[in-house]
């Protein structure tokens, strides 16, 4: 049901007269969870007067009516920004109205709320998480779900966007520059005011499933994941987005002959700039030499023997990593995490179903070379690495348990000066399923999981939201 807000405000004790301009304002889609409403009118540029209409309900019966008048025989640009806040201090809302005053007399104008409110009884899988920083989150999930935190409430906005499918990645340059990605070729971007999910597209994108999203600059963002048993491969140039699963990118990604367990499915994106940047999946079975290539692809502009990384060009190819003698080409990798300029982790996935004990374990690669972790070695635990997240030298892994029973995290942390990861469990996590973190600092990292399930860790212990 549509509810009508006037807004009236005395500019003086004399009554309005037909020597002033009048603005009524309607004002649809009130936030749930509002209590009040906070006006700051802008009249020819310069602030013309503010004011809190509280408790919204309690101002007047009915329609709750003011309006807005405006000085004698004045005329010239105004505008109206409201603000409906919360009984905790959140603002739920924000609408704006703008008009050009050319006579003296009544204006009507319409305005709306958007659709986000107070987060509360968040059910849905959340599977991705971005900040800019401490009061400024996004976690995206199943079903078009869109959260965002201000540092002091979540609000949902799931209605308000309504995205055409399930968000299952997210990642951002600035606050007012952020792309999301999901299912079925999904791609949404923020420009710190509204989302929108048309963004421009050269040609056919082949579809899929978004698993990662990575975003260098406002004119350099790639995201990649799965299609069916194959992946896919976008990159935005600034103007469009860019299908580069083709002959020129992808040439050396052999995907011609797999075995029945097998496939080449792409599951992260980790690098400092396009030039350096790196894909981790699934490695894949081939015919000819060698027979299998490995899960790890390298963004070269000459060769992988000989990998040059000079070039920022998109049309740039990519190549399988060529691992050292020795090393488990069969690996498959499902998580990745960039610690600064050729620096790089990857987690390391079971695949299909494990047949054997496997901890979680993670494998570094420094400018070339590698080396393979143990995050854990507790006896008889099957774990496949979902997600690496870290800040500083502190990095938090996130491993699927997998020995017995229903799905379920182990979190392990590795603080700065550490040599070692320490298993950080909590009530609040047991028996869950952890899907993304993200932190501004160490003592300010979030985790989001199954089950509408988000926590916060602040230094010392975990709480949970909203």
């Amino acid at each position: 049901m549509k509810l009508l807000v006037a807004f009236l405000l005395l500019i003086s004790m004399v009554s309005c007269g037909q020597d002033r301009a009048v603005i009524v304002l309607e004002v649809d889609q009130i936030p749930r969870g509002m209590v009040r409403i906070e006006a700051t009118l802008e009249f020819n540029g310069r602030i013309f007067t503010t004011e809190t209409i509280a408790p919204y309900l309690k101002v007047a019966p009915g329609t709750a009516q003011f309006s807005y008048s405006y000085p004698r025989n004045e005329i010239g640009k105004t505008k109206i920004l409201l603000k409906a806040i919360a009984d905790s201090g959140c603002v739920v809302g924000t609408a704006m109205y703008e008009v050009d005053i050319s006579r003296i007399e009544a204006i009507k104008g319409m305005t709306s709320f958007p659709g986000y409110q107070l987060a509360d009884g968040i059910n849905k899988n959340l599977l991705g998480i971005w900040g800019s920083s401490k009061n400024n989150v996004w976690v995206v999930g199943e079903a078009g779900t869109l959260l965002h935190w201000d540092g002091v409430c979540w609000l949902d906005w799931t209605d308000a966007v309504h995205a055409p499918s399930g968000l299952t990645a997210i990642d951002g340059v600035t606050e007012s520059d952020v792309w999301v990605a999901g299912n079925d070729s999904t791609i949404g971007r923020f420009d710190g005011q509204k989302w929108d999910f048309k963004p421009r597209i050269s040609g056919v994108l082949s579809k899929g499933n978004a698993l990662s999203i990575r975003t260098f600059s406002r004119s350099d963002a790639w995201i990649t994941g799965i299609s069916g048993t194959s992946f896919i491969l976008y990159s935005w140039d600034g103007t469009a987005w860019i299908d580069r699963k083709n002959p020129t990118n992808t040439f050396d990604i052999d995907t011609s002959s797999k075995s029945a367990n097998s496939n080449d499915n792409l599951y992260s994106i980790v690098g400092t700039r396009s030039a350096d940047m790196m894909l981790a999946g699934f490695s894949r079975q081939k015919s000819g030499s060698p027979a299998e290539q490995s899960g790890l692809i390298q963004k070269c502009l000459t060769s992988k023997a000989d990998c040059d990384q000079t070039n920022n060009s998109q049309d740039t190819p990519f190549f399988s990593v060529v691992l050292p003698t020795g090393a488990d080409l069969t690996a498959d990798y499902t998580a990745g995490w960039t610690s600064g300029a050729n620096d790089y982790w990857f987690g390391v996935g079971t695949g299909t179903v494990p047949t054997e004990n496997t901890n979680a374990t993670i494998l570094h690669w420094e400018k070339g070379k590698t080396s393979s972790e143990k995050v854990s070695t507790d006896p008889g635990v099957i774990e496949a690495v979902d997600y690496i997240w870290g800040k500083g030298a502190d990095m938090w892994i996130n491993a699927y348990d997998r020995s017995a029973g229903p799905l379920k995290s182990n979190i392990y942390v590795k603080r700065a000066a550490a040599t070692t990861y320490s298993k950080q469990q909590d009530a609040l996590l047991d028996g869950k399923v952890i899907n993304a973190i993200w932190g501004s600092a160490v003592d300010d990292v979030w985790l989001v999981g199954t089950g509408g399930l988000l926590v916060r860790w602040d230094g010392s212990k975990y709480q949970s939201y909203p």
